[in-house]
């Protein structure tokens, strides 16, 4: 199992005078995608304890920050945590 990665995906935003686009499509990427989620959150209040063995899940931030974790379910990596935000276009 790979650790958590963050992709810059920056080079797919393109500002200008008009407003911003960003193109989620396309990437490339180490997996596929196959499906696609939008999520409101209630400030404060945790999502989380979801898990499987084996599955990529990408993210993308378009508003405000979000601070994920990551928690192994064996030994194969280090339990760790990040933060993305709507100012830098990552996944």
């Amino acid at each position: 199992m790979k650790e958590p990665t963050i992709i810059d995906i920056g080079k797919n935003r393109f500002v200008d005078d008009r407003g911003i686009v960003e193109q989620l499509y396309n990437l490339d990427l180490p997996f596929p995608i196959s499906r696609i989620y939008c999520v409101e959150p209630v400030k404060g209040v945790p999502r989380a304890w979801h898990g499987h063995r084996e599955e990529w899940k990408a993210f993308v931030v378009k508003k405000g920050l979000v601070k994920f974790g990551a928690v192994p379910m064996g030994r194969e990596f280090e339990p760790m945590s990040f933060v993305l935000s709507d100012k830098k276009l990552q996944l």
